[in-house]
C-alpha cells in the first residue's frame, strides 16, 4: 500500500547509516545484557522479595533499554 519511493527500509531493523557497526553492537550487547540479568534475576526461585513484580520488572527494563538506546543513538547522530 505505500509508495515505493516511501518504502525505503520501512519496517526493517538496520543501524542508522551514520552509525559504525561496533557502536551498534555496543549498544545491543549493552541493552541484551540488562534485559537478560533482569529476566534471570526476577525468575529466580530462591528470590522471594518481588511478590508477583516479575513481569513489572522486565516490562520496565525493556522500556528503559529502549529509551536508553534510542537517546545515546541519537545524541551520538545530533552531536557529530
Amino acid at each position: 500500500m505505500t509508495p515505493a519511493q516511501y518504502r525505503g527500509a520501512l519496517g526493517a531493523t538496520m543501524p542508522h547509516p551514520d552509525l559504525l557497526h561496533h557502536q551498534a553492537f555496543g549498544v545491543e550487547f549493552f541493552i541484551t545484557f540488562v534485559l537478560l540479568f533482569t529476566v534471570f534475576a526476577s525468575t529466580d526461585p530462591l528470590r522471594t522479595d518481588l511478590n508477583g513484580s516479575t513481569p513489572l520488572t522486565v516490562g520496565l527494563s525493556v522500556g528503559v533499554c529502549h529509551l536508553w538506546a534510542v537517546s545515546s543513538v541519537c545524541q551520538r547522530l545530533c552531536l557529530s
